[in-house]
């Protein structure tokens, strides 16, 4: 009997999830999952700060660990604290917010590789 290989879906299930910084200090909860349209993988985690929070920030998944309902963020907090923020769910990440959330990630550009995500799938 084969065994199932692993389905992109699962990375979209994070919904709701923990998100803590690299030292383990809560920064908030996933709110969606925004994806690079037919690719099935994850472009960016649209996090709440805070439990109540109106804020909102974009983070991309680069290096991230989950397990148990979490998600540990290779950043420190008060990076990902200072990413420009949102006050409501995008429906889109346009070029201009990729760019700038580049920029503050300190994310190198990969020549012809582009990562716009247009729709949250979660």
């Amino acid at each position: 009997m084969s065994r199932a290989a692993p389905r992109p879906t699962e990375a979209f299930a994070l919904r709701d999830w923990r998100v803590d910084d690299c030292r383990g200090h809560r920064v908030g909860t996933v709110a969606a999952v925004y994806a690079v349209p037919d690719a099935g993988a994850p472009a960016w985690y649209l996090v709440r700060l805070g439990r109540y929070s109106t804020r909102f920030v974009l983070v991309p998944p680069a290096d991230v660990l989950s397990w148990h309902g979490r998600i540990s963020l290779p950043w420190d907090r008060l990076l990902i604290e200072r990413a420009p923020l949102l006050y409501t769910v995008p429906g889109v990440v346009t070029e201009a917010m990729e760019r700038d959330l580049r920029r503050h990630f300190r994310l190198a550009e990969v020549a012809g590789v582009r990562m716009i995500a247009r729709r949250p799938i979660a």
